[in-house]
């Protein structure tokens, strides 16, 4: 016959036991609760998505973040579809045309990109929308075509050199928004030369500058 004392530290034994396996299938149920969150925010992030928040002015530092950015995504996911969304003001023009460039590196790469306004595209943003295989904006979303400013200083030969270059650089732009849409350039050039020249989605899309409204 067992004695009260064993049979006491058997059910002592046996309930430090379970307290044991209790405490580790509740640690492993945080763990796995913390895993799954993990999960979920990773997996509604933009990386996963695939979807750049370009919610900026165009300058050095905030085109050299979508550059890098977009080149990280393009090499781990290479060939997936990507989605660039503008709401900027515009403003560098040559930083711009970096930024158009690469879009276009990317879609030589094999992604189709689609460019996509919300709120306003400005000048350089209205440039950069036309970057992509499909271009769309938001009901309620403008864009604002205009003439590349100057800014140039200094002596007359270099106002001269700097007119020069902004020329080359509004032709350009001319060329970009032109290319794909029905407004003639020379149209395009009157219009702006005018005035700023704004445009809702529904003007956006009977222009061709982009190819379905949201």
């Amino acid at each position: 016959m067992t004695s009260p004392a064993i049979v006491a530290a058997k059910l002592a034994s046996l309930e430090a036991r379970t307290r044991k396996d209790k405490l580790e299938a509740d640690a492993q149920e945080l763990s796995n609760v913390s895993l799954q969150h993990q999960l979920d925010s990773a997996l509604s992030g933009p990386e996963h998505s695939l979807t750049y928040m370009f919610y900026n002015p165009v300058v050095g530092v905030t085109v050299v973040d979508a550059l890098m950015t977009l080149d990280r995504w393009s090499r781990r996911m290479p060939g997936k579809p990507i989605e660039i969304i503008f709401c900027s003001p515009g403003g560098s023009v040559t930083d711009g045309f970096a930024l158009f460039d690469f879009i276009q590196e990317l879609r030589a790469r094999g992604h189709t990109i689609t460019t996509k306004c919300i709120g306003m595209a400005a000048s350089m943003g209205a440039i950069l929308m036309q970057a992509g295989d499909e271009r769309i904006m938001t009901r309620n979303s403008f864009m604002l075509l205009h003439e590349v400013s100057s800014e140039g200083t200094g002596s007359l030969a270099e106002l001269s050199d700097h007119l020069k270059m902004v020329t080359r650089f509004q032709a350009k732009g001319l060329d970009i928004l032109t290319e794909r849409s029905t407004i003639s350039r020379d149209d395009l050039e009157t219009r702006w030369k005018k005035t700023d020249f704004y445009v809702d989605a529904v003007e956006a899309l009977d222009l061709g500058l982009i190819d379905r409204i949201v």
